[in-house]
């Protein structure tokens, strides 16, 4: 990242790794709401193409309930099927992706047919302990998809979301025998990506509460 860029005035492409629970999500969604850099969750690609009942989503459904990571051929699929619908004159930031070298090489791929470059890369990190402390008391709206966590974003209501009153559930990857499995998963892929974006690299520690965290996020990007 130049010295001289300014958030929120030059496009960027920045990309937030790190494990399940560190928060890289919300970070996103707060430079999407502060600077219009918008969020590309593939997480909620895939949540998207499962909610639609599409082969293609039954597919991604059964890979996902099991704890396991989705091929990178039909993410990157996904991805450069919807990729337009997030390209703004601020930027984007990838949320959670790539997860391995293959999608690495493939992003670089997609943003070179549009004369684009990933600019940064943030790798987000807390002890595991915290982690999964955060995952297992996430809740999901069965209707809309919004996610609570019970200890730091409840519903009004237990057990039925604040928007549509339908029931939560509790996702299977949010179970904490699917999350320790995700994080070995995680573990053995972290390494070569890290090495394919190096000297394009920032570690930011994420154990704190999000505030803090968010303005290290800034800081580093106005730097």
């Amino acid at each position: 990242m130049p010295n001289s860029f300014r958030l929120g005035s030059e496009k960027v492409i920045l990309v937030f790794l790190g494990k399940q629970g560190t928060g890289k999500g919300t970070y996103a969604q707060m430079l999407e709401k502060d600077f219009g850099i918008k969020q590309v969750s593939i997480g909620d690609l895939l949540r998207e193409e499962i909610a639609k009942g599409t082969a293609l989503g039954k597919q991604i459904e059964e890979i996902v309930s099991a704890g396991n990571l989705v091929p990178d051929e039909l993410t990157v699929e996904i991805l450069d099927a919807n990729l337009e619908k997030f390209e703004t004159k601020e930027g984007m930031v990838f949320d959670g992706f790539p997860r391995t070298l293959e999608q690495c090489n493939m992003l670089d791929e997609i943003l070179e047919k549009r004369n684009l470059k990933v600019d940064l890369v943030m790798h987000f990190v807390a002890d595991e302990k915290i982690l999964v402390k955060r995952l297992t008391t996430r809740w999901t709206c069965s209707k809309c998809k919004k996610i609570y966590n019970t200890l730091t974003n409840p519903p009004k209501k237990a057990g039925v979301c604040d928007l549509d009153r339908a029931k939560l559930f509790q996702r299977e990857d949010d179970k904490e025998e699917a999350i320790k499995k995700r994080f070995g998963l995680y573990e053995q892929e972290i390494k070569p990506i890290l090495e394919c974006y190096k000297g394009k690299v920032i570690e930011v520690e994420a154990s704190e509460p999000p505030i803090p965290i968010y303005k290290k996020v800034l800081k580093i990007l106005k730097k």
